[in-house]
């Protein structure tokens, strides 16, 4: 596992702890991280059954995402992996008997075959940057996911990823404005189709693959609008949600769900 990147999460997890911004963009205002926090976790709810389940968080952190799978699929387990071994141990502390998290990578998950009804991954094959591991990701993976198990990716997608961020620019001016403290962390944005290409390649089946056009072209607004009124940018991105969910086009948009079949 990459030294620095594994440092980096752990310095980001002891500022930050239990806070979104431990996990999340952290140049984006507070209100549009909870909006995407909450669309990250929908996409995950409505693929996931209320039955007895077990599902394994891939880069689960402390547990964004883990402890409101717990909260609302009360019957699941969550595993969870991380490379950050404060992450890992903030997991284990809030999940408590619910879930527990090991160290580990996405290239070399530890975990037998078969052993998952559900795998997670949410933003975390973005620090992948070499074709090999991220073959190696997909594989492991749908290895790790039981037969007619399904894969719940999230990842960021390149054309939407630079309309939003005007191609570095705007984080830089954000956190010139916002003066927060910054861990930098990195993370790629995918070609639109190269997840589909790896995880045909890997034997898996694309079943659904969902956009967020709607956010994509008006991030930039809110973000503005979020320094003016909390409550207007609540109002707008409610209105976005509605658009999205009509016509979840993903080409041109910012992230990605994509639904995975062994």
């Amino acid at each position: 596992m990459d030294k620095k990147l594994i440092h980096a999460w752990d310095l980001r997890a002891k500022i930050f702890k239990t806070e979104r911004e431990a996990v999340m963009q952290q140049s984006f205002p507070r209100v549009v991280n909870d909006y995407i926090h909450r669309l990250h976790l929908r996409e995950v709810l409505r693929i996931l059954p209320d039955d007895k389940i077990n599902c394994l968080d891939i880069g689960c952190g402390y547990g964004r995402i883990a402890l409101e799978i717990i909260k609302r699929k009360n019957k699941t387990f969550v595993y969870g992996v991380d490379i950050s071994k404060v992450f890992v141990a903030l997991f284990n502390k809030s999940l408590k008997k619910k879930g527990r998290a090991v160290v580990g990578s996405l290239t070399n998950l530890p975990f037998e075959d078969n052993k998952f009804d559900y795998v997670v991954c949410i933003v975390t094959m973005m620090y992948l940057e070499s074709i090999e591991d991220q073959k190696k990701a997909i594989s492991e993976m749908l290895r790790v996911v039981k037969k007619e198990g399904k894969v719940i990716l999230i990842e960021p997608n390149k054309t939407g990823d630079n309309i939003i961020k005007l191609f570095g620019f705007l984080p830089y001016i954000l956190r010139k404005i916002l003066k927060k403290k910054k861990v930098e962390t990195f993370g790629i944005a995918f070609p639109f189709g190269r997840i589909d290409t790896l995880v045909e390649e890997k034997g898996g089946a694309m079943i659904e693959k969902k956009g967020y056009p709607f956010l994509t072209m008006s991030l930039l607004f809110i973000l503005a609008l979020s320094k003016i009124s909390k409550q207007l940018a609540i109002i707008s991105l409610k209105i976005i949600s509605v658009l999205d969910n009509a016509l979840p086009f993903p080409k041109f948009s910012y992230i990605v769900t994509y639904i995975i079949q062994k």
